[in-house]
């Protein structure tokens, strides 16, 4: 058997300078080599995705109608005008946060909008009123909103006369109701486009309002300004008014209060003798005459004692009156005792010197003892008298001690019940008091509010008024439109992500090698659209050195090195696992490939459904397979040389698919392959689907290799290793031909001096190992 040159008649490296034990493909790349193929792959849908949705948004952005946004700058006063006192009237507002806050809530309340409403008429513009724009310019009602109201109407028509409404009516609608409702969306539209904020950590707030008009805008934000200071001054005159009206009344209480309870203390004053001078009270008088009485029973009873102790003495001098020397000093007050005592001294004296001068027993002397006994006599009449006197005095002074006691514990018992008296007294004189104090501190406030009333600044001043825009303010088109290219960007990456997930397909050679345990033994790179058009054959033909061919050349050289016996003849089939997996076109490329090597080749075309080799090579055949192995037809008679290849073939013929698996488990077929073998040194058979078909089984046992055609990014990873359960039982080895790839696979290089492939060094079997 010839063994002509590799090269297709081109001068280069022989058979053995090729090792493809193992196809230089590596899939083993890095994740970010990964994300830029499937990038490249899905190149045009991000592209178109993201252009389409570009020009959308673009186009809505174009439509958005322009918002003018005027703002003015509204100052919370910290400086208090008000008159001092009575501050939860007139005072000014406190400038904590919480106050703040409250007051950017005033700003955008329900009444302070209607305040601007009424004023500025804002139901006659028809940016605010539907009802007066052309109804062109009307805005549609909600398709939703229609919807859900269609179909109850539907429902109420359903229900019979009886229902509400009557037949199919929605409910009637009164004017009032109709004119409140659209109050309430007018109050809402102008509430949704004003905006009130605080400006940093200052007191001062910021209005702004939007509007399709500027001098709208302007307007009602100014007009918002100057409201929100009015309606600060009217809530203050309000204030005011109410406070007045307050004081009168509370103020004529009062009066009518105290002067009741000025009689009641009058009345409770003379019904317990609290009757006092203007110099004194009632108790203070009471104590003095407490004091005065206590006084007197203090002196009372010392003359008392005074007396008793007298009384003792004289009692005691009385009894005993031997010497009138020692008589007691009560009794020497006495006239008569003074007198007799003058005489028991002159007598004593004349007793003495008489009794010197005559001894006791003298007459002189009987005559003067006698004399002193009578005057004795005297004394003691006279002690007897005083002691009388002293005993009767005693007696009343301690009548008087008595009766003074009886006054002071009068007087005490009076001043418990003065006290008693007192302490209610004082209470009705405190609530009085209170009463008349409160009197006059609000006739004191009734004059300061009478004399504000007049004058009622605002707590917040308007430090700028919104001048007239000169630019929309929304929608700002250059950041929309930066952001409709990344949102543009991300929509086509997120459509491209999805079909990647959805996308069953290999991606990688070492994917697939690792999920099927089979071999790739070539890669067809796909033509260009120009060069397809000129036919896979004919360019082959006509660019023997393009990438093309180098790639056909190869996946041959790779079928010949994995025959188990290169020296005999070989009988290769092409199956794939589904249609339009570009079978055909390799069966014919290898073909070509193999003729132009000088090897007897015939390419037999298997495919009952829908066979292609005699369309793609431009015969019509009046013979073929089946004929043949019927014993209608000779070998010479379905044999056709093609020139477009420069090999043989042989078409099926007129057999079915029922027919054809009968053919292919034939005797004949099997003798058939025998001759054919004898003939060529490649006989390469066209096999159908295998999945659809099961002609694919039966061919593979007929056969010494079957190369399973993979179109890449096509064939789905399920339906190939279903079309590979369908063949696993054949004789031959399997091998993976890739076709159509649409990307360039790493690891492949082209020599351009050779026009051959060769394998990068880190994707040779030992460096990947």
């Amino acid at each position: 058997m010839n063994k002509p040159d590799l090269n297709f008649g081109i001068p280069g490296a022989p058979l053995a300078a090729l090792t493809p034990s193992r196809q230089p493909y590596d899939s083993d790349q890095s994740a970010i080599g990964s994300l830029i193929q499937m990038l490249w792959r899905r190149k045009f849908v991000i592209g178109g995705v993201a252009a389409a949705v570009c020009l959308l948004s673009l186009f809505a952005i174009l439509r958005i109608p322009p918002v003018y946004t005027a703002t003015a700058t509204v100052l919370i006063e910290t400086r208090k005008t008000n008159l001092p006192d009575f501050q939860a009237i007139l005072s000014g507002l406190p400038t904590d946060l919480s106050t703040l806050e409250t007051e950017l809530t005033v700003i955008r309340s329900r009444r302070l909008a209607e305040r601007v409403i009424r004023k500025i008429n804002l139901e006659a513009l028809p940016e605010f009123n539907s009802d007066l724009l052309p109804p062109e310019e009307r805005p549609r009602p909600n398709p939703l909103v229609a919807a859900v109201g269609w179909f109850g109407g539907l429902l109420q028509s359903a229900l019979g006369p009886g229902s509400e409404g009557g037949q199919g009516s929605g409910p009637v609608v009164s004017y009032e109701e109709e004119a409140r409702q659209r109050h309430e969306d007018l109050l809402r539209a102008f509430q949704s486009r004003l905006s009130a904020r605080l400006i940093g950590r200052s007191y001062t707030i910021s209005l702004s309002f939007d509007s399709d008009s500027p001098e709208v805008a302007t307007t009602i934000v100014n007009t918002i300004a100057d409201e929100y200071i009015a309606a600060q001054v009217d809530d203050k005159i309000r204030a005011v008014e109410q406070a007045n009206r307050w004081l009168s009344d509370r103020i004529a209480g009062l009066q009518d209060q105290v002067t009741v309870a000025d009689r009641q203390i009058e009345t409770f004053r003379a019904e317990h003798g609290l009757i006092v001078t203007t110099d004194a009270s009632p108790s203070l008088v009471y104590q003095q005459q407490l004091a005065e009485i206590n006084t007197k029973l203090t002196e009372a009873r010392a003359k008392r004692s005074e007396l008793q102790a007298r009384l003792s003495a004289a009692q005691e001098a009385a009894a005993g009156i031997t010497n009138p020397s020692g008589i007691a000093s009560d009794l020497l007050t006495s006239p008569m005792m003074q007198v007799n005592r003058e005489s028991m001294a002159n007598l004593t004296a004349q007793i003495a010197q008489t009794r010197q001068q005559f001894g006791e027993n003298h007459p002189a002397m009987t005559a003067l003892l006698a004399q002193r006994a009578e005057l004795v006599e005297g004394i003691a009449g006279e002690a007897r008298r005083i002691v009388r006197e002293l005993s009767n005095d005693l007696v009343v002074a301690t009548a008087n001690e008595q009766a003074i006691s009886a006054d002071l514990a009068a007087a005490d018992a009076q001043m418990v019940r003065i006290n008693m008296a007192n302490v209610d007294l004082r209470a009705m004189v405190r609530e009085a008091d209170a009463k008349r104090e409160l009197l006059r501190a609000l006739l004191s406030q009734s004059l300061e509010t009478s004399a504000q009333a007049s004058f009622q600044p605002a707590d917040a001043s308007i430090l700028s008024y919104a001048a007239l825009p000169n630019s929309p303010s929304r929608p700002d088109r250059k950041v929309l439109a930066a952001l409709s290219l990344v949102f543009a960007g991300a929509v086509g990456l997120g459509l491209a992500f999805l079909l990647e997930m959805l996308d069953g397909s290999y991606r990688t050679i070492g994917q697939m090698e690792r999920e099927t345990g089979l071999r790739t033994l070539g890669v067809i790179k796909p033509l260009s659209r120009r060069d397809r058009r000129r036919g896979l054959l004919h360019f082959l033909r006509s660019s023997p050195d393009s990438e093309f061919a180098d790639a056909v050349r190869q996946t041959f050289t790779s079928v010949v090195l994995a025959c188990k016996r290169p020296d005999s003849p070989q009988v290769v089939l092409i199956a794939s696992a589904g249609a339009a997996e570009g079978r055909s076109s390799v069966a014919a490329l290898l073909s070509f490939a193999s003729a132009a090597q000088r090897r007897p080749t015939v390419l037999v075309d298997c495919g009952a459904r829908s066979p292609g080799v005699p369309a793609m090579l431009d015969i019509e055949p009046s013979a073929g397979l089946t004929e043949l192995c019927e014993g209608r037809a000779r070998l010479e008679d379905v044999v056709h040389h093609s020139p477009l290849i420069g090999a043989d073939v042989i078409a099926l013929g007129g057999a079915d698919e029922e027919r054809a698996i009968a053919l292919f488990d034939s005797h004949a077929f099997a003798d058939l392959m025998g001759e054919l073998k004898a003939r060529y040194d490649f006989i390469f058979l066209d096999s159908p689907p295998a999945v659809a078909t099961p002609e694919a089984r039966v061919l593979a046992q007929h056969a010494d290799q079957t190369l399973f055609v993979v179109r890449w990014g096509k064939t789905a990873q399920q339906l190939l290793l279903a079309g590979l359960r369908q063949i696993e039982g054949g004789r031959g080895s399997i091998g993976i031909v890739v076709n159509d790839p649409d990307a360039k696979l790493r690891g492949v290089a082209v020599h351009k001096d050779r026009k051959l492939r060769w394998p990068l060094p880190w994707t040779l079997p030992w460096a990947r190992a």
